[in-house]
């Protein structure tokens, strides 16, 4: 399920001329990275047994001369889910959308879905603490990010998009939220989204 999920998870970035590909440092797991490398050159940097995209002409090196990612194809869930972004909050994931973003004027219930499951997914194989040191020298190099919870975000759409959100799941996760996963929602006053 979650496969099919990758693949169908895509973004209109048509409209934007890489604003995340300059401002964010996006992390990798092992396995995500070596789809990348398998087809174009390596620029990642190891942190802790994962990896990041390092940007040190200031952004990143595969944005392509059009302003477009030039693995759109390959990209890792971190990059895929994004605007949303999940972060460790104590114990718990919390869950945030990067303001800053012009797409996220165009996000749909099923892109906030998706992100939502696979961004509880993706951050659970993280050891916390390796996470916590990629998050928190993430936000020391970007000071200037908006960040908006999804609670907030949602509360902003209306109910006939919450609904919407909470139809997506129901279809894309079959039912079966995981304990994990329901602890994200409920940890992002998402209760709404809880589907029998």
């Amino acid at each position: 399920m979650t496969d099919k999920m990758h693949k169908e998870l895509s973004l209109n970035c048509d409209i934007c001329d890489g604003s995340c590909c300059y401002r964010g440092t996006p992390l990798y797991l092992p396995g995500e990275r070596d789809i990348v490398v398998a087809e174009v050159p390596d620029h990642f940097e190891e942190l802790r047994g994962s990896f990041v995209i390092p940007k040190p002409k200031g952004y990143c090196p595969y944005l392509n001369t059009e302003k477009k990612c030039s693995i759109q194809h390959l990209k890792g869930t971190d990059c895929q889910i994004y605007p949303s972004d999940p972060f460790y909050d104590d114990e718990l994931v919390e869950f945030v959308i990067d303001m800053n973003c012009p797409v996220q004027r165009t996000l749909t219930p099923k892109f906030v879905a998706m992100a939502l499951y696979l961004g509880a997914e993706w951050i659970h194989k993280f050891p916390k603490e390796d996470f916590d040191l990629y998050w928190d020298r993430f936000k020391r190099n970007n000071p200037e990010q908006n960040y908006t919870t999804v609670h907030d975000f949602l509360q902003n759409r209306g109910d006939r998009f919450i609904s919407k959100v909470q139809e997506n799941l129901r279809d894309h996760v079959d039912g079966d939220l995981s304990g994990w996963l329901r602890k994200v929602l409920f940890k992002n006053n998402l209760t709404e989204l809880l589907v029998s």
